[in-house]
């Protein structure tokens, strides 16, 4: 069964929507991000004040008069937390090729998408290849498991390395000269190393574990 959608009455949030990719054994994706870069409220009051103005006016339009043409022309894309989430869930991926950060590979860790979508084209050149994994579940199973690995092994992804991220610039910026509660700091950090760091791991155990009887018991069916 296919279910897509971009009607916004079939927005699906909270836990339905874990409970949504969990049950789909393909889904579709692109990278997150965009090519233009609000810097401020300024440009968003410039923006606002345009399409009041023109109501009528396209995206290319709205943004050609309300932004500096050196804040539409740099590509800032990485890999979505939909990405991460479908991975986690082990839900196969068929994703619009790209580098997702230089985390994901295609063909390993999910099925991508080519051809030529510039200008409103949609010339797709791998449908085979899609319609070869949709149909096949040991290509699922097999991806699946490559993508979730890939993103469970990147140590960068996990909410404890970015908190240690954030923990050492900020001493890093504390030692030129600025004193910003380093004690109250030194305390909080000192903190969360002996209380969270432990229950992350248990996390993570207890969520392979969960995943391994969920595949277990789908193969004794």
């Amino acid at each position: 069964m296919t279910d897509i959608s971009s009607k916004s009455s079939s927005f699906i949030s909270g836990s339905a929507w874990w409970d949504f990719i969990e049950d789909s054994k393909c889904v579709l994706g692109s990278m997150s991000g965009s090519s233009n870069l609000i810097r401020n409220h300024e440009v968003v009051d410039k923006i606002r004040a345009y399409q009041e103005s023109n109501p009528d006016a396209g995206d290319d339009e709205i943004i050609q008069n309300s932004m500096p043409e050196a804040d539409t022309c740099n590509i800032y894309e990485a890999i979505s937390p939909r990405v991460i989430e479908a991975s986690i869930l082990n839900s196969v991926q068929i994703l619009v090729k790209g580098d997702y950060s230089d985390i994901l590979m295609p063909y390993h860790d999910y099925m991508p998408i080519t051809g030529d979508f510039l200008n409103g084209e949609r010339n797709i050149t791998n449908k085979d290849e899609i319609r070869e994994i949709i149909n096949s579940s040991s290509m699922q199973e097999k991806t699946a498991f490559q993508c979730r690995e890939t993103i469970l092994s990147f140590d960068r992804l996990r909410i404890e390395n970015f908190f240690m991220e954030i923990f050492t610039e900020f001493e890093a910026w504390n030692q030129t000269g600025t004193n910003v509660g380093s004690s109250s700091f030194s305390k909080m950090k000192a903190k969360y190393n002996l209380l969270m760091s432990p229950l992350y791991s248990l996390k993570f155990q207890v969520g392979n574990s969960i995943n391994f009887l969920r595949q277990l018991k789908a193969k004794l069916k």
